[in-house]
């Protein structure tokens, strides 16, 4: 009876374990992609797999697609290539920058990442987007938190309108106006 019952709690530790880490892998938080300070072209999820590699995944809305990503990530604001306070996607690690009008794009940052810190991830993740049935026509865009109103609350200390997102590991309600 005894070793039933080691082996019945090895077994349900292990399952635990693995349900722990695919659905830590499979969790995304969502984000909105703007474009040109007003249009909602699509969405970017942020989530960290079972490596402790984060995942940046830029999805365009139907009728838009994605040209050219750039992404980059850190615990500090200051680590992210900037110059004046204006973030230099051209500077940022990782890039994609010839993608042909994509619908999905991601970028995968390795490391030993932790949303469960107390510190939250900065990710500047933009994109060059266009539109499917207009090749002329192409637009900056940056992700930015959902509930956010005005760009200024997650914006660069430079001058120009990019964005940033804090992610946090989960979905949390903040005050857009602050």
């Amino acid at each position: 009876m005894k070793k039933f019952f080691v082996l019945f709690m090895t077994v349900i530790v292990l399952v635990g374990l693995i349900a722990t880490a695919v659905f830590a892998a499979d969790t995304q938080v969502w984000y909105k992609l703007i474009a040109g300070q007003q249009w909602h072209v699509g969405n970017i999820g942020v989530s960290i797999d079972a490596n402790g590699d984060l995942h940046v995944v830029y999805k365009a809305f139907e009728g838009y697609c994605l040209n050219e990503i750039q992404t980059h990530a850190a615990y500090d604001l200051a680590d992210i290539p900037q110059n004046n306070g204006n973030p230099t996607p051209g500077q940022f690690d990782y890039k994609a920058d010839d993608l042909g009008c994509v619908y999905r794009a991601e970028a995968v940052i390795p490391g030993d990442w932790d949303a469960s810190r107390e510190i939250p991830i900065y990710v500047a993740a933009h994109a060059v987007v266009g539109m499917v049935d207009d090749p002329e026509w192409s637009e900056t865009g940056w992700g930015l938190w959902c509930g956010v109103k005005n760009l200024d609350r997650f914006g660069f200390p430079g001058s120009n309108w990019a964005t940033y997102i804090l992610y946090t590991g989960e979905l949390k309600t903040l005050n857009p106006y602050r």
